[in-house]
């Protein structure tokens, strides 16, 4: 079958050749260090948006601008990263990215963001962001030692939770302190990290742009669309990601109106509910690093699923806060233990020629999908209660989770 391009689908199109385990550990501190400063932005543009309007609405609005730009580039990317050369591209988004926080920093200084600007400055970013994630993705995966994908992603998503714990921590103590300006600036100082992490590594990551052959780019994602479309495997998987990322992701997006409102907190009670989250996802990603492969990973994707829905449903009904911590935190857990299960699954079942435009989908449905949850939730908080609102989107997780059980079931011989 041809991949668009003429060739192989299984002709590799990875980045450079495979790295040492050095090459991945530097690699694997940049990600720490960008998703420390992604989620002290996350934290202080929620907390902004909540401060200005007392709005679940607006702060919904916000998350939805991933919704927007996640179909509006989330298909292109994909078809992007298989084509471009990986270094041009990290340094190209992540420049871009630094750039549009300086700017952000900059409306703020000079008293000019709205609720309205910062809607259309989250989905100039989430666009970027739609760029660049893949593009990491698969370099993280060309990094790795050979058969060890699974890890690989695994140790990334310690790097990320780690992130997320660290980050709406320091937000939340520079919000407590200061501004969200400074809080930005930090930001800056963490993204240009990567820059430097990527000139380092530019012999392992760089490889020349793919010739298109004639082929445009929109050719390029109608077939990477139908390799999935095709392929029973994928189908079903990507159901399971879709019920998940609708349903069951959207409570953190939430984060802020929660903490404000249903809590009646602030930058401290927002903080606490991100960090037990980041605490349950980092435990998760660690367990995860011993290796399980195959029918064993899918097994354990599945158990965490039911986990996530059962325990979001009793933070719906929890009225202490540490109670709710603790659900949060165990959510947390399960909801990485799901991510890495359903990534490490996409990536490996999925031949080298696709793997950039498979990814690039996941990602699109893991943002776009909770974005969509989280702003129809927001929404309907202004008539009924968000916290509970989260466990009845939970309990049709779990209603959808009995019906794409069967078929996932016998796809895959579990």
């Amino acid at each position: 079958m041809s991949d668009g391009h003429g060739g192989d689908p299984g002709q590799s199109r990875t980045p450079g050749t495979t790295g040492g385990p050095r090459d991945f550990i530097i690699f694997a501190v940049a990600q720490f260090t960008t998703f420390s400063a992604s989620w002290m932005q996350k934290t202080a543009i929620g907390w902004l948006v909540w401060d200005l309007t007392r709005s679940p609405a607006w702060v919904g609005a916000v998350a939805l601008s991933e919704l927007f730009a996640a179909f509006v580039v989330g298909p292109l990317s994909g078809a992007v990263t298989d084509r471009a050369n990986p270094y041009r591209l990290i340094q190209t988004t992540q420049s871009v990215l630094i750039a549009n926080t300086l700017l952000l920093s900059g409306l703020l200084l000079m008293g000019l963001v709205t609720p309205i600007i910062l809607v259309a400055w989250a989905i100039f970013d989430a666009c970027i962001q739609g760029f660049n994630q893949p593009v990491r993705t698969v370099v993280i995966g060309s990094l790795s030692p050979e058969g060890r994908t699974g890890q690989a992603i695994a140790a990334n998503s310690v790097a990320a939770n780690l992130g997320r714990i660290l980050g709406p921590a320091l937000a939340g103590i520079i919000l407590l302190n200061g501004e969200v300006s400074h809080v930005l600036t930090l930001n800056v100082i963490l993204f240009s990290a990567m820059l430097v992490v990527v000139l380092l590594l530019r012999r392992r990551i760089e490889r020349p742009a793919l010739p298109n052959e004639g082929i445009t780019l929109f050719a390029d994602v109608r077939s990477g669309l139908r390799y999935i479309r095709d392929d029973p495997q994928l189908r079903i998987l990507f159901a399971l990601v879709l019920a998940f990322s609708l349903f069951a992701r959207p409570f953190a997006e939430l984060f802020p109106a929660l903490a404000g409102g249903d809590f009646g907190g602030g930058p401290g009670t927002l903080s606490l509910f991100l960090m037990a989250q980041g605490v349950g996802a980092l435990a998760g990603a660690l367990w995860l690093l011993h290796p399980r492969r195959g029918t064993a990973l899918l097994r354990i994707t599945c158990a965490a699923a039911l986990g996530i829905g059962l325990v979001l449903v009793i933070f719906s009904v929890s009225t202490s806060l540490w109670l709710a911590a603790v659900t949060i935190a165990l959510a947390g857990l399960f909801h990485v233990v799901c991510n890495i299960g359903m990534q490490t699954t996409v990536q490996t079942i999925s031949v080298p020629a696709m793997r950039g435009r498979v990814v690039a989908l996941y990602l699109l449905m893991f943002r776009a999908a909770p974005a969509l949850g989280a702003f129809l939730l927001g929404v309907l908080a202004q008539r009924f209660g968000l916290q509970h609102l989260i466990g009845i989107a939970a309990g049709g997780f779990l209603v959808a989770l009995g019906l794409i059980w069967p078929r996932l079931r016998r796809t895959f011989a579990l």
